[in-house]
């Protein structure tokens, strides 16, 4: 096998301090949550020429958290990790090339200081994630009609309510001065908690335990209760 070096043009600016809690695909409607930070030798404005007229891009990353151990297969957390699929038939991080796509969509270019900044839905990726090439969705070439989705058509997307104690809501507001960037977050802690990410085995289980993720600067302790999930504290 040839030998190749590619390096990293950027990084991922993202809300997610741990792969606990991190989105296991990006989030469409959750927009201007991410930013790409672009090296400065990939920052002049001819780069990016063109780009602002597409909706979507594709974005492509290192994992570089990530741990292969020679396994051929995963167990998808959709599947309850308890089944197991080829690992190229899955899209878990832990691979020998461990490369992350995104499909995201663009909501604007900032120049700033000579450094470019795309600011973006949600990636699903930890902060300060390596970045790798960025193409623009085109239609025409990146839809497939007459589809099949494998066993993720089986499997079960939750959608859980979500509630907040009044500590959790009172310690939010109080974090924000802009009513606007309070609703963003409050609707971006929501959307993430609603795929439930608790541990496969816990949910097949149905343990009681408290959680705690990392979004922002945030430390958020969260229960599941009554089939919901329940926000404890937001510090």
């Amino acid at each position: 096998m040839p030998v190749m070096k590619i390096d990293s043009i950027g990084f991922i600016r993202t809300p997610f301090k741990e792969k606990f809690g991190t989105p296991r695909q990006g989030i469409l409607d959750v927009t201007g949550q991410c930013q790409i930070e672009m090296g400065s030798q990939y920052s002049h404005p001819s780069f990016f020429k063109g780009l602002e007229e597409f909706s979507h891009l594709w974005i492509y990353y290192y994992l570089d958290k990530s741990i292969w151990k020679n396994q051929t297969t995963l167990r998808p957390p959709r599947l309850g990790g308890i089944k197991r699929m080829g690992l190229f038939a899955t899209r878990g991080p832990h691979r020998p090339n461990p490369i992350g796509q995104c499909l995201v969509e663009l909501e604007r270019i900032e120049f700033t200081n000579s450094k470019a900044i795309l600011h973006t839905s949600l990636i699903d990726a930890i902060d300060e994630t390596p970045l790798l090439d960025i193409k623009p969705y085109i239609s025409n070439y990146d839809y497939a009609e007459k589809t099949k989705s494998g066993w993720v058509n089986k499997a079960e997307f939750p959608s859980l309510n979500v509630e907040f104690s009044q500590r959790a809501i009172s310690s939010l507001k109080d974090h924000f001065s802009n009513p606007d960037r309070y609703q963003r977050v409050l609707r971006l802690i929501s959307t993430i908690l609603q795929q439930d990410p608790r541990p496969a085995y816990h949910k097949s289980k149905n343990l009681s335990h408290l959680y705690g993720i990392k979004i922002y600067d945030f430390d958020l302790r969260f229960s599941y209760q009554n089939e919901q999930i329940f926000v404890e504290s937001i510090e």
